[in-house]
């Protein structure tokens, strides 16, 4: 008896509790757009109206895969692409009375491609065949709050159709190309968010 008691008990605790998929969670956000090598997420109540500029903060290395991290000459020199590719295409001018939306850069995977063997390949075939990548996630902040407001998250891959013939050289460095690629990436990121309406367009 004291056991039917006991699991009518424990029934109509877990009954009564809400469910834990249906609490709200603060910050959850919205897919505006998913693709194989990006997503940018929101907050669906932000009024993006209201930003008039986009300011970079530095960029960080956090690797999601203990165990891969990069040498801190390797590290300096990706976040140093990011860093220099951000501030030239948003160059941070507030325009009096605006919010201000803050780019944080966070560098989480660097794929790095392996000297030697592009070495071997070069005197094979007179092309590299070990290719670098690079994913990072810019998350999106309220400069006036500090609360996040969005992300977008970015996969890039180098191979020969990225990878230009003056560019070559990188192919016998270990983040050759993730630096490559991350130089541009601020071109992606704009085009990123236009995909959030009322955004501020690049400075």
């Amino acid at each position: 008896m004291k056991q039917q008691i006991v699991v009518v008990g424990l029934f109509m605790t877990l009954a009564i509790s809400p469910a834990r998929g249906a609490e709200t969670v603060k910050g959850e956000f919205e897919a505006l757009n998913q693709h194989k090598s990006n997503t940018v997420r929101v907050d669906p109540g932000v009024d993006w109206t209201a930003y008039g500029a986009i300011v970079p903060r530095p960029t960080v290395y956090e690797p999601a895969r203990p165990g891969r991290e990069l040498t801190a000459k390797q590290e300096e020199k990706v976040r140093a692409a990011v860093d220099t590719s951000l501030s030239a295409a948003f160059s941070g001018e507030v325009k009096e009375g605006a919010r201000v939306l803050e780019v944080r850069p966070v560098i989480t995977e660097v794929r790095r491609a392996h000297p030697w063997v592009n070495v071997l390949s070069f005197a094979a075939v007179q092309a590299p065949v070990s290719y670098g990548g690079v994913s990072v996630r810019y998350e999106l902040f309220d400069a006036e709050t500090g609360e996040q407001v969005g992300e977008v998250e970015s996969k890039r891959c180098a191979g020969p159709w990225n990878i230009y013939p003056w560019q070559l050289l990188q192919a016998f460095q270990p983040v050759g190309h993730a630096s490559t690629l991350l130089k541009r990436d601020s071109k992606m990121l704009r085009k990123d968010l236009s995909a959030i309406e009322g955004v501020p367009g690049d400075r």
